[in-house]
């Protein structure tokens, strides 16, 4: 006889519900930067930056070098998005 309770649910080890967990923060956190590389290339239409032509990815390196350049008000387009000395 039960009396009406709920019977217990299947629980998994502490080590499943961890890895789930990490999971489902990595889904998240997917999503967020998904969600900012887009607000970056908006704001890059947005200054009249043509993004196709400057910057394939914003988030390789060179192109993160050229967002900063960008936003530490460079002007000139010499060197802007070249990759440092040894990222080759």
């Amino acid at each position: 006889m039960g009396y009406g309770l709920l019977r217990a649910a299947f629980r998994p080890v502490a080590e499943v519900c961890a890895i789930r967990a990490v999971a489902r923060q990595l889904e998240v956190l997917l999503t967020k930067q998904a969600s900012w590389v887009q607000r970056m290339q908006e704001s890059l239409v947005q200054m009249n930056i043509q993004r196709a032509e400057v910057i394939t990815d914003v988030m390789v390196q060179t192109g993160q070098a050229t967002i900063r350049a960008i936003v530490a008000g460079e002007r000139e387009c010499e060197g802007v998005g070249e990759s440092p000395p040894g990222a080759h």
